[in-house]
């Protein structure tokens, strides 16, 4: 694993496709940030947005890096498929979760807050983050031409699912009650957004749905990625 990592930093660096990426990725939280806020919560779960398109941005690119040939010398190299495909989820969720930390703490180094906050808010906020960059991983690894063979389908397909995600919970709220449920298909991405915005005020329920479901929604995607990638890799 440890070997592979290191060939895939080095093969994805020579590819550039982190450029742009992380390019939006520098000026938009820089550009967020660049004035004092004393709203600590609500500025930690919009920065969650950024987060969030990175990550799918970046997650898409990586994930079918690989042409052919070299992933089949790859997969001899590692001697097993599933150890190849769980190795490259490990590698961009590394490359994901780095991403979090630097927007997590990038308003704390350049003393961007002027309140504090307790504890508890600074351990929701990093949570967020991590999960918020899982769940950008968790959707752009779908969207490959290995799963979806027309490449400009795929970005479509790629965009609606991005938007959607980011405004899943105002599409909710305009739907009549009994038809809610929708909103769950698409990353939680704005439901743990209002969460940790509205942290000290949300209910219980919303605490909980918010923290817990965008873990167990990447885990289910991460793990049916794994199951179509290994099919797909022979038929």
């Amino acid at each position: 694993m440890i070997a592979y990592l290191s060939y895939a930093f080095k093969y994805y660096v020579r590819s550039y496709r982190y450029i742009a990426p992380l390019v939006f990725f520098f000026v938009a939280v820089s550009m967020f940030y660049k004035d004092p806020t004393n709203q600590v919560m609500s500025s930690l779960s919009f920065g969650n947005f950024i987060i969030f398109v990175a990550c799918v941005w970046l997650a898409n690119g990586y994930i079918e890096l690989e042409d052919e040939t070299q992933q089949q010398i790859t997969i001899l190299h590692m001697g097993s498929v599933q150890e190849y495909f769980l190795a490259k989820l490990g590698f961009i969720s590394i490359v994901a979760i780095a991403v979090a930390v630097y927007a997590y703490f990038y308003p704390f180094v350049l003393h961007v807050f002027t309140a504090g906050v307790a504890p508890v808010g600074l351990l929701v906020g990093f949570a967020a983050s991590a999960e918020t960059a899982m769940l950008g991983v968790s959707v752009g690894i779908f969207f490959n031409n290995r799963i979806i063979a027309k490449k400009s389908r795929g970005i479509l397909l790629l965009f609606m699912v991005t938007v959607l995600s980011l405004a899943g919970r105002s599409i909710a709220d305009q739907m009549p009650h009994s038809l809610r449920f929708v909103a769950f298909i698409f990353p939680p991405v704005s439901q743990t957004v209002f969460v940790v915005g509205n942290w000290w005020s949300a209910a219980l329920y919303d605490r909980v749905a918010g923290l817990v479901w965008p873990i167990i929604y990447s885990f289910l995607c991460l793990v049916l990625y794994l199951k179509l990638s290994q099919r797909k890799l022979y038929y």
